[in-house]
């Protein structure tokens, strides 16, 4: 069944990469969080379990599909070294998302515990991409373009996940209307 997601997150990564690799990233790593904890709340139902295991397999293939077009967009000059270092990249995080879960199951907070975990993982994964997003948008901003600055890591962090907000509809003036 998780292969199953993966199957159609990667169906869905091309269109949705085709429109903004950056939103692509940080809305699949955000919906990723919100999937791990429904199947923390809810795993103890096995509907419940089987939707949560197709929508991780789902977001995950979307993310790092996405991750992957990012990289491969910024790092022009070695695209093979790029995809080998995001490979190593994703095997250290199974690694170390598998000795987290066990490390939680280990200290007796139950077989749901890895999910909580996997949402603490998402928020960090979020902030960083997040942060990356907005370096990305201040380069390739015109010079006379004001970059919004806050005093807090918290206020920077809120104005990087900013750019999964979708981009607000022109004005369009109103019709005359024929009398």
């Amino acid at each position: 069944l998780y292969g199953v997601g993966m199957t159609a997150g990667s169906l869905l990564a091309g269109p949705l990469l085709d429109r903004s690799i950056e939103k692509t990233a940080l809305g699949a790593g955000a919906v990723s969080g919100v999937a791990l904890a429904f199947f923390g709340l809810f795993a103890h139902s096995a509907v419940a379990a089987v939707l949560g295991v197709l929508w991780i397999g789902l977001m995950g293939a979307l993310f790092s599909t996405a991750l992957q077009m990012r990289l491969l967009r910024e790092a022009k000059d070695a695209p093979s070294l790029t995809a080998a270092m995001n490979h190593a990249a994703f095997n250290l995080a199974n690694a170390m998302g598998a000795f987290l879960g066990g490390a939680v199951i280990s200290a007796g907070w139950g077989y749901r515990s890895p999910a909580w975990v996997g949402v603490g993982l998402a928020v960090a994964g979020l902030l960083v991409l997040g942060h990356a997003a907005r370096l990305r948008r201040t380069e390739d901003a015109p010079a006379s373009s004001p970059v919004r600055t806050g005093s807090s890591w918290a206020s920077l962090a809120v104005a990087d996940l900013v750019v999964l907000l979708p981009e607000p509809a022109p004005l369009r003036p109103a019709l005359a209307s024929s009398a």
